[in-house]
């Protein structure tokens, strides 16, 4: 953070990341994988500048596929499916309308969530909430910034 010149007070009301998770963070508590995403995207890194994986010697863990779905002929897909922490836009269907014009349109445009904050001036974390159905009405602004970035009309969102 010291590096990017990014303070806890950008982190919390310019990116929205929770004051609870910057908590969690200090002193060194689990965070989820959004959280990561959130933090990489911020600080325009990726997961390894920013964590440290120190497995705990006391616990094992066996996973099997089994445990990861109920049903054993919708294993491979389960397995098949991926998380992506990148900065780029997901690779499965986003949810809602917006995410989807959206998504296209930066497909379209080969402009990823980093690239299309720089452009528009709107935050990652905002933009990934669009493409991830979290966000199911944006605000105006937001998509004439969007749209601007994007040389597309707003209807076009």
């Amino acid at each position: 953070m010291t590096k990017k010149g990014i303070t806890k007070y950008a982190l919390t009301y310019k990116y929205g990341i929770n004051p609870s998770t910057l908590v969690r963070l200090r002193r060194n508590e689990s965070v989820t994988t959004y959280t990561l995403n959130q933090l990489c995207g911020v600080l325009d890194c990726s997961p390894e500048e920013i964590l440290t994986y120190i497995p705990d010697n006391n616990v094992s863990y066996e996973i099997t596929t089994e445990d990861c779905v109920p049903n054993g002929d919708q294993t491979k897909d389960f397995l098949d499916d991926t998380i992506t922490i990148e900065n780029e836009p997901p690779r499965a269907n986003p949810a809602g309308a917006h995410s989807k014009k959206l998504y296209t349109l930066m497909q379209k445009k080969s402009v990823n969530a980093r690239t299309l904050h720089q452009l528009s001036g709107i935050p990652v974390p905002t933009i990934r909430n669009i493409l991830y159905g979290k966000t199911k009405n944006p605000r105006i602004e937001t998509l004439k910034s969007i749209a601007k970035a994007l040389e597309v009309n707003v209807e076009e969102l």
